[in-house]
């Protein structure tokens, strides 16, 4: 699976591109971890990963919330983005059952681009796309890599423009108040 923190660092920055609103990019940033509490369970890549699931969860709150206030039908359309970033992010590291129970098959697509500069140059381009029955396994153990360097500077890239960006027109906004009228 990409790391826990890409979960998070990429639904925040498309969440906060599209909206300019910190608080909206960190719930989807925090809605895209949720699929994987399935390890709390023992389990992984469980029916917390499939798309038509996490569907027949959200579209009735969304339904029920489109009568209700619009900012809470907001944040449950953000949140539900963010929920679905997880299993389409997670079909490019393995095997996904992101169509169960609609397929029976995880799909898994390999992706690499390879560039060669010699006196030949070539570029390579490979895809595919793998299937394998949907298995839900116990998980023995409970832990792995939450964090690799390079996810680490991928998710900075990511998430601190925004909030550095939100911090100085804050300041600036604080500079701009006249106190000596108080």
């Amino acid at each position: 699976m990409p790391e826990v923190l890409l979960h998070f660092s990429i639904p925040f920055s498309a969440v906060f591109s599209i909206t300019g609103r910190l608080r909206y990019a960190f719930l989807g940033g925090v809605f895209g971890i949720i699929p994987d509490l399935d390890i709390l369970f023992g389990i992984h890549r469980s029916p917390t990963h499939s798309i038509p699931v996490l569907l027949a969860v959200a579209v009735p709150v969304l339904v029920m919330l489109s009568s209700r206030n619009s900012r809470f039908l907001k944040a449950s359309k953000i949140g539900l983005f963010g929920i679905l970033t997880h299993p389409i992010l997670d079909l490019f590291d393995g095997y996904t059952p992101i169509l169960w129970p609609l397929s029976g098959y995880s799909p898994w697509i390999k992706f690499s681009v390879e560039a060669y500069l010699s006196s030949t140059p070539s570029l390579n381009v490979d895809c595919q796309v793998l299937w394998q029955p949907t298995i839900f396994h116990p998980v023995e153990t409970i832990g792995g890599v939450l964090v690799t360097p390079l996810g680490a500077i991928i998710s900075a890239a990511l998430v601190l423009p925004p909030v550095v960006m939100i911090a100085i027109r804050y300041y600036k906004f604080l500079r701009s108040l006249d106190y000596s009228s108080i």
